[in-house]
């Protein structure tokens, strides 16, 4: 069944719809709750499948999921989650928007361009050597085809579909389950029965490539060895493919397995060489009104591409990523034509690039789609005035933009909306980032109602930037970002020039504040800078001066310190005392006339501290982090999975500096007046203060982070902190902050987390008996050594383990057992509960009539609507497993009831699946029907057996289901051949009438017989009742269902005649004696069905249900206080009992025979039953000893039922596990449980010789 829309599984994963099927899974969109964010969530469903297959695809699924997780790969689908619910599985993946390569290829029916083919076939490679290069085995993707290969609509591609992944053991085969194979793309070894190896996924890229490169399937591989047919080459279908790539793709595909490369690596090498001289970018034709077209043989020999010249224009159409000189004749007015450089060095991208003359200079266009429109490039700055057609159909605006450095690089990031004709746009544009004539990147992306949220790796290019957008239907727009990174030049007259950025550009420096320069000019003219120690600077003089003063301004709080010195020498030192954490410095000079020079000081960061951590760790771990710090500070102290790089106090820090500096540096002096013994006013009173540089409060987290600890704590030289890990292995970032007045000190250590491996199971007999000695046996699979405890009944186990193996305990009664595997905080507990050897838990049930105004209280109590009660003990008649004839004809008779209810309305129900059930039993019947008469159980058919036969398929007269009438009709004929007499069958002709009603049964002569004697059997039939405590039941030697069956058929006689008092507490009888869901056998049970057939209990549809008043259309079950409130409620109220069989004693007396005592694992012995007392239906209940399971039937188990169908029963089993047990077995007759029977217990020992 689907899951509904809006149906939250795990508390968290919110279904949006499905999205995908297939094998054994459905695939459903999902919303993470907790997280806001988009997943696929794929359920395992596993129907129409044997026991063994369903746990293998479940085994299947498991090891789908645990393989994911330890995985890590661009082109891998990401695992969020893997779980089980309400008996279903799921995995949480991450969610791909795109296509598989074969609805791409298929869809546009052509091939892809070169260069693009192989960047996807390099990742192809590049995750494949990813899977098989796992240790410690190779993991086999098996099912390579451009279906599972997506294409994200970011441009990524993943490999998909892990439903038959294997890890790679060269001592076994594929198991079944996971050896499908895919026409066309799977190898030859994986249609048989060979192992397979890495080199059958190196067949199946082959054969992908064959597609991609080509658009056609390759020949199947089967298809090639049966018909000795060689492989077509693809460059047959493509005439453009190179010839190394045809070579390659024929070498991969060959069907002798040692004949292909034998690894992935070597077709990536391949690959990566064909790549490095195949151009990169296909030409692009476009059409220009009045183009002249050169003449080929006087175009440049250099060039490979067409220059066309217009009126205004050269037209380029190429592509090349070097630069070159681009040059041609043009044709002069009298026809000649002369030799021109149109442009001294270009990079030309896959889009078309124009010049156009203005005087001396040259502006660069860049042409747009479909038409041409052109963007003004110049100076740096762009001018998007005027410069596109007001009627386009896509308009593009550009609602927000920012730049930011993270550690990956530097990074762009828009927030855009578009629309067409007007109206949100909604679907997959292509969105490409240039800079002046270079292609910087290209996405796609999937606008919503409008709305994009790109981001863009802006490189090393600092703009300006032209950002266009293309539709799927080649409709375009662009606009400009003449912003660029934030960067400003600062003239520091302190002996050079620097550029001061907050982002760390090309060739720049870090300030240790987070402030980054780069020295652009050299100015040592006067003096240099020399050095700046802790607390103070010196300046070098380079030339004699008269007077020189330096004023030193602390812009925190506009403190300030002058200097004055006389009569300075040459290569004199000057020393200062310098502000942390900076300091503006003012210069004066006088030298003849007055001179000036001002710079900023960075004082060197005067904190130290240290970060102690551990860098490998395991999920749910306790980790300790240690900081130390030379002095008392304040720590901020965060723990995530992305290192944080745009917000953290040291980011703040350096941003309050930087725009200080910027804000204040203009300020600094207003001039010199010229006179020697005059200086500038250097006062603060026109210095504006700073703000405090660190706000803890800023910190913020970004949408890609997840934080899992953070805290701002005091540190005085040595803290310890204790967190405990999460269960997500990965790489998670420890950063500290140490913080002391404006200081700030990074610190940062990452910790690897790994996911511990810990599994055990059991390998437990299911029963044993008291006084067995069984070896049982535990497998544990550890990454780690890890400890093992065992508790037994009876014993306790531990010790220490590793890798992957079993350790064998030893059992010596029935009871619970617990295994429990422990690394750390890591554990896997398993437990399991052998029960004793004869010993049964059976449900009792009780019904009760109640009338209005009753209470009934129950922890396990179902109310029954009108009718339930009866259409529940039909279906429960399907629950008796063996098929004999009368079992057989006991369903098919109360299938007959519900028929003839359905028909008449009663009953509600599917009349044609119900025909259909009948028609199947109906043939079914027939094997045990043979020359008129019936057998048992197939042996010689017997009078006995076909008058009960003949006597339930009464209910099918005027049915008109042929079968069944043509048994009726043979069987009848058969029974009045040989004389039979029964009033049951007179229903069928009056010829079965007996001759004389002396010594037949009075319930079955008041029933079917004259009702002239009607009025006398009521009498006979109430004193032949037995009154036990407050209940009437009627013996039933005459009855196959003995007791339970007589007192249905006397309940129909008590009805009718009016005896309620007796029927009421005869039918309580009947109501007590419901085991697990029905009476005792199929012939009592029908009898109840045939009884509530025609009596028809009255029963309501409303109760108060623990107080509250409750409508029920269908069985109700409830836990607690009923109370009626209508005329009349029927309430079973069930109850769990143990039956220890083998505590029976009775007169069935039987033997039990064995092959072999004294057997070894793996042998199979024989165990013979024979039954010494003739019963009508013999039933063996057999519980085999802890050390062997059966082996035919059900194989595995040691506990089953089954009838003895003639006058032995013989069954197979296997020795499994050393030790000592017995074999015991208890007989009873299904139709009669009284007659019972244990025979003595026959020991059987498993051991190694």
């Amino acid at each position: 069944m689907l899951l509904s829309k809006g149906i939250i599984l795990k508390s968290r994963y919110k279904i949006i719809k499905q999205i995908g099927g297939g094998g054994f899974g459905i695939v459903y969109l999902a919303e993470d709750t907790l997280k806001d964010s988009l997943w696929a969530v794929k359920e395992m469903f596993v129907q129409n499948v044997s026991e063994k297959d369903k746990a293998e695809i479940l085994e299947q699924f498991w090891f789908e999921a645990k393989l994911l997780v330890k995985l890590s790969h661009p082109q891998l689908p990401v695992i969020e989650d893997f779980f089980e619910e309400s008996g279903r599985y799921y995995i949480v993946m991450e969610y791909i928007q795109g296509k598989d390569l074969f609805d791409i290829i298929k869809s546009t029916k052509t091939i892809f361009p070169l260069v693009r083919l192989l960047e996807w076939s390099i990742k192809l490679c590049n995750v494949l050597t990813y899977l098989h290069n796992q240790t410690p085995h190779p993991v086999i993707f098996r099912d390579l085809k451009p279906e599972n290969v997506m294409l994200s609509d970011t441009g990524e591609i993943k490999l998909i579909d892990f439903g038959i992944s294997k890890l790679f053991d060269i001592t076994r085969n594929t198991r079944n389950y996971a050896k499908a194979a895919s026409p066309y793309f799977a190898s030859p070894e994986q249609y048989g029965s060979q192992t397979t190896d890495t080199r059958s996924d190196i067949y199946s890229l082959g054969a992908t490539l064959y597609y991609m490169y080509t658009a056609i399937f390759p020949a199947d591989a089967i298809e090639r060895i049966i018909n000795e047919m060689p492989l077509t080459p693809p460059g047959k279908y493509n005439p453009d493919l190179p010839e190394d790539i045809d070579k390659l793709i024929l070498k991969a595909m060959e069907l002798n397995k040692d004949n292909r490369y034998q690894s992935i690596e070597e077709i990536n090498r391949e690959l990566a060489s064909i790549a490095q001289i195949i151009s990169p970018s296909p030409p692009i034709t476009t059409s220009l009104q009045n183009k002249e077209i050169l003449p080929e043989e006087e175009q440049m020999p250099s060039l490979s591409f067409p220059v066309y010249k217009g009126n205004q224009f050269i037209f380029i159409e190429a592509s090349s990523e070097k630069p070159v000189k681009i040059s041609g004749k043009i044709r002069s007015s009298e026809g000649d034509y002369k030799e021109e450089t149109l442009l001294e060095s270009a990079i030309i991208s896959s889009y078309h690039y124009s010049v156009r003359y203005l005087g001396k200079d040259k502006e660069i266009f860049l042409a747009d789609y479909p038409g041409f429109v052109p963007l003004q490039i110049s100076s740096g700055l762009m001018d998007m005035k005027n410069c596109l057609p007001s009627d386009r159909p896509v308009k593009l605006e550009l609602r927000d933009h920012k730049f930011s450095k993270i550690s990956q690089g530097n990074f762009l990031f828009l927030d855009l909306y578009v629309t067409r004709h007007g109206k949100p746009l909604n679907g997959i544009v292509k969105i490409e980032l240039l800079c002046k004539d270079l292609t910087v990147s290209s996405l796609r992306a999937d606008a919503e109602e409008g709305f994009l949220k790109v981001k863009f790796d802006t490189k090393d290019y600092r703009g300006p930037f032209v950002i266009i957008l293309t539709t799927r239907d080649r409709e375009s727009d662009s606009l400009l970002i003449s912003g660029v990174l934030p960067q400003e030049f600062m003239t520091a007259g302190m002996g050079h020039s620097f550029e001061i950025s907050l982002h760390n550009l090309q060739g720049m420096e870090d300030s240790t504040r987070g402030i980054y320069y780069r020295r652009i000019e050299e100015k040592e003219k006067f003096f240099r800078l020399e050095e700046v120690s802790t607390s103070s600077g010196k300046i070098k003089l380079l030339e004699e001066f008269n007077k020189i003063q330096i004023v030193v301004i602390n812009p925190i709080d506009g403190e300030s310190t002058i200097y004055n010195f006389n009569d300075i020498k040459k290569d004199d030192l000057l020393d200062f005392e310098i502000y942390p954490p900076y300091s503006f410095i003012h210069l004066a000079f006088w030298k003849e006339k007055p001179f000036e020079s001002w710079g900023i000081v960075l004082k060197p960061l005067q904190i130290k501290g240290l970060l102690k951590i551990k860098n490998n760790a395991y999920t749910g771990e306790e980790l300790k982090i240690q900081i130390e710090t030379d002095k008392p500070s304040s720590c901020l102290l965060i723990v995530s999975n992305k290192k944080p790089e745009n917000f953290n106090p040291k980011k703040q820090l350096a941003r309050d500096i930087y725009f200080n500096i910027k804000e204040n540096s203009f300020n600094l002096h207003d001039g010199f007046i010229g006179t020697e013994n005059l200086f500038c006013d250097y006062s603060v009173k026109n210095k504006k203060p700073f703000r405090p540089p660190v706000n803890i409060s800023l910190f913020a987290d970004s949408e890609e982070m997840e934080i899992i600890y953070s805290e701002v704590f005091p540190v005085d030289k040595v803290m310890e902190k204790t967190l405990l890990l999460p269960h997500k292995p990965g790489k998670w970032y420890v950063s500290s902050y140490i913080l002391n007045d404006l200081d700030c000190l990074e610190l940062c250590e990452e910790v690897l987390v790994r996911e511990i491996s810990i599994t055990i199971d059991f390998d437990v007999p299911q029963i044993m008996g008291y006084g067995e000695k069984i070896s049982g046996r535990i497998y544990f699979d550890t990454s780690e050594e890890a400890k093992l405890f065992i508790n037994t009944p009876t014993d306790y186990f531990e010790g220490e383990v590793s890798g992957s193996g079993m350790t064998e305990f030893e059992l010596l009664s029935p009871g619970d057992i617990r295994g429990e595997l422990s690394f750390g905080s890591k554990k896997d507990i398993i437990t399991h509960t052998i029960c004793p050897a004869g010993m049964e838990k059976v449900i009792l049930s009780s019904i009760n009539l109640l009338s209005r105004g009753d209470i009934i209280e129950g922890d396990n109590l179902l109310i029954y609507p009108p009718n339930s009660l009866l259409l529940q003990l039909i279906r429960s008649m399907e629950s008796f497993s063996f098929d004999s004839s009368e079992i057989l004809s006991s369903k098919l008779s109360a299938m007959a009831i519900e028929y003839r209810l359905i028909l008449s309305g009663v009953l509600s129900g599917d009349q044609k699946e119900l025909e259909e059930k009948i028609y199947a039993n109906l043939q079914i019947l027939k094997k045990f029907f043979k020359e008129g008469f019936f057998s048992l159980w197939g042996e010689e058919p017997s009078v006995e057996v076909t008058v009960k036969v003949l006597t339930n398929m009464l209910s099918y007269q005027g049915l008109h289901f042929v079968s069944a009438d043509r048994i009726i009709q043979s069987a009848s004929k058969s029974l009045l051949e040989r004389g039979i007499k029964s009033y049951p069958l007179t229903l069928l002709s009056s010829e079965f009438t007996p001759p004389s009603t002396r010594n037949i049964n009075p319930i079955l002569t008041y029933l079917y017989g004259p009702k002239l004697l009607r009025q006398q059997l009521v009498s006979l039939i109430k004193i032949l009742a037995i009154k036990s405590h407050n209940f009437y039941y009627w013996k039933g030697d005459d009855f196959w269902g003995g007791t339970l069956e007589a007192t249905c058929h006397a309940l129909k006689v008590m009805h009718r005649a009016g005896e309620k008092e007796i029927f009421q507490k005869a039918l309580n009888f009947i109501f007590t004696n419901i085991k697990n869901g029905t009476l005792n056998s199929t012939s009592d049970t029908l009898s109840l069905v045939e009884l509530l057939s025609e009596v028809f209990l009255p029963s309501g549809s409303r109760a108060i249900v623990n107080g509250v008043e409750t409508s029920f259309n269908d069985i109700f079950p409830v836990r607690g206080k009923v109370e009626v409130i209508e005329k009349n409620l029927i309430v079973r109220s069930d109850r769990e009992e143990i039956v220890n069989y083998l505590e029976k004693q009775g007169e069935i007396s039987f033997s039990i025979e064995v092959s072999s005592s004294h057997v070894i694992i793996g042998e199979i012995l024989t165990i013979i039953i024979k039954p010494e007392t003739r019963t009508l239906c013999p039933i063996a209940r057999i519980f085999l000893p802890g050390n062997i399971d059966l082996l035919d039937l059900t194989p595995g188990i040691q506990y089953i039922n089954l009838p003895v169908k003639g006058s032995t029963l013989e069954i197979n089993a296997l020795a499994v596990r050393n030790g000592t047990g017995k074999i015991r077995v208890f007989l009873e007759d299904f139709y009669r449980p009284d007659r019972t029977g244990v025979s003595e217990s026959v020991e059987i020992v498993v051991g190694e010789t």
